[in-house]
């Protein structure tokens, strides 16, 4: 891969400029075209000192969540300016604002300062000029910064706006920002391809691992380049920590893939301690010390991780895992640097190279990874042009070994003579006409016919078929001629003036010279059609049995109905008129009662489509006729709309322990109103039903009587729990009954 070389080189050559060229000096000019601010009069909590320039902020000049400090600078101008002057600020801390002469010039960034994070950003003021005048000019530079990082200001150059901005500002925002968003985008977009490969191909995992690294590079890239925080400060330091952080252990998780080393070990461990770290973080992202801690054991696993990845490409001699391995020192390198410098042993100007070193390496991974799919792909169109070639040259061979196979399969025909059913084989030319090429001797038996007959002529066979069966026969022979299929049928035939049943199932194949071969099979099946028959005629006689028996039940329940309800009813009513015991108005009522239970069992019983809530509003619309002129209220609650459908057998026991509440309630209670609610509750899948009166109530010790214990007779017969109680005042008689799920 010569042009990956080249690439190499190039990116190292990068790589060991970089300090040179974020480390020079802002004046690059070939003359001064700008004056150094180095003292400057600070003024903090701590009061207002002298300090030098670029200064650190120590901890007791700032917030642990972030407050600001004034840096006031002079500079002393022979005349005022003609031409506009510019302010440049190699760096600050985090978000700054800057005063001239008391008048507010400009901001790092629109917003507040307290959500805004400058300090990866090189700043150029542009005062207005008039600003300026002869003489010693005030700039305060305002400082918005926290325990997160370093906080603090660098030199403080003043100068020709239009020559600071050429010479000075716009090479280190090209190198400074320019580049970390040219390497974001880039790292973006490898990282979702390789995502959306990684989810195509699971079984290639390394590129599932490159693009989660990939995202989290972009995460941690964004803190440098973006200047106004769209979330909370606490927030986005956490995210940024993180994101560095997992994007570290990812890195190492796409390292041992690439090599092919990876265990299901390494990836629990790794991703719980970076995941426990980020939770750590969470609750003090301020902490730098922790931050240090965190990356520790990074930059230890790393030589131990360098070692194996130099035996591994020794021993593999591939050029992926050796770059792979330098781009890791080189990398390593980079890292062990920022870790010193964050650590206190950088001023407040140094830059971080292990992001840019990191996010050139994610690329130049990304190459790697590339031409490695690359490479696979036209692996892959070579082996399918051999393996089509090496069809060609298998097709060759089958179709000799298919000859083999007629052969051997006109042996396997011959064998079928010891079988105990009937094999043939009948040919149909291309113009229609049939011969048996093979007929076996339980086949000839079979049908009572001999060998010669048949393939003289093979319309002899239909001779044996049944009268009423031969058409049929005629008919599917007729239908598989005319398109080939599967030929089954099922008929009788005439064997020694016995009839038979067989089944016949013959198989289609076209034959080289365009005939068609139909190899079947003849089974004798009479004593399963006999068998089937008796069956058949027991079937009937069981369902007949059946229905007799349902009838007889149905009647007996019917008379049972009968006796129980207005039967009982009319016996009571003759034993009490031949006492004498009873007057025509207590014989009306008790007339009324027979012909209501009567309608209740007729209604119910004859008509199987009426749903429960049909038969409750044909009882309502009775009892609403009967207590017409009585002076009495009856009131319905119904929501059973939900309910499952019910069995006519049980509306019809409901309907009694209503009707029987009912007269109850009527009868001894001398209730003025009656309360009936039928409800269904959906969640229980529980039906329940109450009828309440504001009647003389319940005896404290009630003598059950026919119709509480028939009622209860009843509830057990459907599977339902019944409870009478006083209700205070009045009776409560209220039923319990839970449904299958509908």
């Amino acid at each position: 891969m010569p042009w990956f070389w080249r690439l190499l080189l190039v990116f190292w050559g990068l790589q060991a400029w970089h300090p040179l060229l974020l480390g020079a000096p802002p004046e690059t000019a070939a003359e001064p075209v700008a004056l150094r601010l180095q003292s400057a009069s600070l003024t903090s909590p701590l009061g207002e000192r002298t300090v030098t320039l670029p200064h650190v902020l120590s901890h007791q000049e700032l917030d642990a969540k972030g407050s600001r400090v004034r840096y006031r600078l002079s500079v002393d101008l022979p005349k005022a300016p003609e031409q506009a002057l510019g302010v440049f600020i190699n760096k600050l801390s985090l978000a700054g604002a800057l005063y001239l002469n008391g008048e507010l010039v400009d901001q790092c960034a629109d917003g507040d300062l307290a959500r805004l994070r400058c300090q990866h950003h090189p700043l150029l003021f542009k005062p207005a000029t008039q600003l300026w005048h002869a003489g010693i000019n005030t700039l305060e530079i305002e400082v918005h910064g926290n325990h997160g990082q370093l906080s603090g200001l660098s030199e403080v150059v003043v100068g020709d706006a239009h020559r600071l901005y050429r010479d000075v500002y716009l090479p280190q925002f090209m190198w400074r920002i320019t580049l970390k968003e040219w390497l974001a985008w880039s790292v973006l977009t490898l990282g979702l391809l390789s995502l959306v490969i990684g989810l195509s191909l699971r079984e290639e995992s390394v590129y599932l691992w490159y693009g989660l690294t990939c995202l989290f590079l972009v995460a941690s890239l964004s803190n440098l380049i973006a200047k106004e925080l769209p979330l909370s400060m606490h927030f986005w330091n956490w995210l940024t920590l993180t994101s560095r952080l997992l994007a570290a252990h990812l890195f190492v998780l796409t390292c041992l893939h690439l090599f092919g080393k990876q265990r299901a070990w390494h990836t629990r461990w790794t991703l719980g301690y970076a995941l426990l770290f980020a939770t750590v973080f969470y609750a003090a992202t301020e902490n730098s010390l922790l931050v240090l801690v965190a990356y520790l054991p990074v930059l230890l696993i790393a030589p131990v991780l360098i070692g194996f990845m130099l035996r591994w490409s020794v021993q593999s001699r591939d050029s992926r895992h050796i770059v792979t391995f330098g781009l890791m020192i080189l990398l390593f390198m980079l890292g062990l640097r920022d870790w010193l410098m964050f650590s206190g042993l950088g001023g407040f100007e140094f830059m971080y190279l292990t992001l840019l070193g990191f996010a050139t390496t994610i690329v130049l991974i990304g190459f790697l990874l590339t031409r490695q799919l690359i490479d696979s792909l036209r692996s892959a169109r070579g082996f399918s042009a051999t393996l089509e070639s090496t069809v060609a040259a298998r097709t060759l061979e089958l179709s000799s070994a298919l000859e083999t196979i007629q052969r051997i399969e006109q042996t396997a025909l011959k064998l079928t003579e010891a079988i105990p059913v009937g094999t043939y084989v009948l040919e149909v030319s291309p113009d229609g006409k049939p011969r048996f090429s093979f007929l076996s001797k339980r086949w000839l038996e079979m049908f009572n016919i001999t060998r010669e007959l048949v393939m003289a002529d093979p319309t002899q066979v239909l001779s044996r078929v049944h009268p009423d069966d031969l058409m049929d026969l005629v008919n599917r022979h007729r239908q598989v001629f005319l398109q080939p299929q599967v030929l089954t049928w099922e008929g009788r035939i005439l064997v020694r003036g016995e009839t038979r049943w067989v089944s016949v199932e013959a198989v289609p194949r076209t034959l080289p010279d365009g005939s068609t071969a139909f190899e079947g099979v003849s089974v004798d099946v009479t004593f399963y059609k006999h068998a089937q028959a008796a069956v058949k005629i027991a079937h009937e006689q069981l369902t007949r049995m059946a229905i007799h028996d349902s009838k007889n039940e149905e009647r007996e329940m019917l008379l049972q109905d009968m006796h129980d309800g207005f039967g009982s009813q009319l016996a009571t009513a003759r034993l009490m008129a031949d006492a004498g015991k009873i007057s025509p108005g207590d014989l009306s009522v008790l007339l009324q009662e027979c012909m209501a239970d009567l309608y209740l069992v007729a209604d119910t019983l004859s008509n199987a489509h009426n749903s429960f809530l049909d038969s409750l509003a044909d009882m309502r619309f009775r009892l609403q006729k009967r207590t017409a002129h009585l002076p009495i209220a009856l009131a319905w609650e119904l929501d059973i709309d939900k309910a499952p459908k019910l069995l006519q057998r049980t509306i019809l026991q409901l309907l009694r322990i209503i009707q029987e509440a009912v007269n109850n309630a009527l009868k001894h209670a001398q209730a003025k109103h009656i309360q009936i609610s039928v409800t269904f509750d959906p969640e229980a899948s529980q039906l329940r039903i109450t009828v309440s009166d504001n009647g003389t109530g319940y005896p404290d010790k009630p003598v059950l009587g026919r119709g509480v214990y028939n009622m209860q007779q009843r509830a057990r017969t459907v599977g339902a729990t019944l409870l009478i109680a006083p209700s205070h005042p009045g009776t409560c008689v209220s039923l319990s009954l839970l449904l299958p799920q509908a």
